[in-house]
């Protein structure tokens, strides 16, 4: 079965950790009950998981480049240091 627009909403809010306490308890006793309920909620999960991941390599990967393009030996030492004294 095709879970709920709703559904998909309350999931989110939860794992964002933005649900009402009242309406976290109830989707909490719904993810008991429900086992469909309980597997979208596994998938969204690692969904979220996955998505968080990518973005920190990605992220990673620019900082790396970023940093090889700044500390270069071709990068002008006036602009190095002003990067550098951000630090000190």
């Amino acid at each position: 079965m095709r879970p709920s627009l709703r559904d998909i909403q309350q999931l989110e809010a939860y794992l964002s950790g933005q649900l009402p306490a009242e309406e976290r308890e109830h989707l909490r006793q719904r993810l008991l009950l429900e086992p469909e309920l309980y597997a979208q909620f596994q998938q969204q999960k690692q969904t979220y998981r996955l998505i968080r991941r990518s973005g920190r390599r990605r992220l990673k990967r620019e900082l790396e480049k970023i940093h090889c393009e700044l500390f270069s030996e071709q990068a002008p030492l006036s602009w190095r240091e002003r990067i550098l004294s951000l630090f000190r």
